[in-house]
């Protein structure tokens, strides 16, 4: 039958995901560039699931340094270079922490949408 199909299907998918190794206690530091306040968001960081994607934001407030001093009517000036996030993740199967530095070009900069 159909329906039985799809429940297995749909019970497999979720058995599938529970059994990746994932990495808990994720911890995201905002470092230069975000120094002046500003709030992550979600709030409490879900896992990193290998194979998964990611995502995590940071509303920055306007006296952050992600914003140079240099505008021209709607057009901000970003510069990347001084920011930097890392990422401190805990494996509990090898019971070790890991950290990664996130690259800059993997990152997205937006202002003005609020």
């Amino acid at each position: 039958g159909g329906a039985k199909d799809l429940i297995y299907d749909a019970v497999r998918r979720q058995i599938a995901v529970a059994l990746i190794p994932a990495l808990d206690d994720v911890v995201i530091s905002w470092g230069s560039g975000c120094d002046k306040g500003g709030q992550q968001a979600p709030f409490v960081t879900p896992p990193l699931v290998q194979g998964k994607r990611y995502l995590a934001y940071f509303f920055s407030s306007p006296a952050s340094s992600l914003v140079t001093s240099k505008s021209d009517a709607s057009l901000l000036l970003f510069s990347t270079s001084e920011l930097s996030v890392t990422i401190n993740a805990y494996d509990i199967a090898s019971e070790q922490t890991h950290e990664y530095e996130v690259l800059t070009e993997d990152m997205i900069v937006v202002t003005g949408l609020y």
